[in-house]
């Protein structure tokens, strides 16, 4: 009797022990550990100055050196501009108006730019606002923007606004830079969302 008792308990035991073990068990995948790359070295000794730095050095720079003269075309696929003709003036009377006459203050002169614009899309309106778009840079980085006496002066200011499907807009635009500032650039930008930007060496 004491034998099965003894018997009787160690069957109990098994069984309490194989449904712990059981219980321990998971359904969850197993997912092997990423190797750690062990030959990093190899990485570090190729020169990245040479292999690396030198195709971004020429995406970069391509783009912002690129500068255009007066009578190119620039396009980014959407728009055409070109750049027609820049003058420099110290008075602008066009209007027959007395009230309509820009005079540039002493030491200064207004720079006209003629430009047109072209909408190469065929079936999207284009936004045109040469206010947001366009300056004109000198030597030293200082920017000039447009000035709306000068424009207001001119008969053919270029006017803002929608470009239809493959139509243009043609029109000159004002800004007052100094009489001795020199490498004179008209900055114009695609759109302001994006980065393609044109420049044209216009003194």
């Amino acid at each position: 009797m004491k034998y099965r008792g003894i018997k009787f308990y160690t069957i109990i035991i098994l069984i309490i022990a194989t449904i712990l073990v059981s219980g321990c068990t998971s359904d969850t995948k197993y997912t092997p550990p990423s190797k750690v790359d062990s030959t990093p070295i190899v990485t570090e000794t190729t020169p990245p100055s040479k292999v690396d730095l030198t195709p971004v050095v020429k995406q970069t720079d391509t783009p912002k050196t690129q500068t255009l003269k007066i009578g190119d075309t620039a396009t980014d696929e959407k728009l055409k501009i070109t750049l027609n003709n820049v003058s420099f003036v110290s008075k602008i009377d066009e209007l027959n108006n007395q009230f309509s006459i820009a005079e540039a203050e002493s030491g200064k002169q207004y720079a006209i730019v003629d430009i047109t614009i072209e909408n190469v899309l065929a079936d999207k309106t284009q936004t045109i606002s040469t206010l947001l778009l366009t300056s004109i840079v000198d030597q030293d980085g200082y920017e000039y923007k447009i000035d709306f006496k000068g424009l207001t002066a001119l008969d053919k200011s270029f006017k803002d606004g929608e470009i239809l499907p493959g139509m243009k807009k043609s029109g000159r635009i004002a800004y007052l830079v100094p009489n001795n500032a020199a490498n004179l650039k008209f900055i114009i930008k695609f759109d302001l969302m994006n980065g393609k930007t044109a420049v044209f060496d216009i003194k």
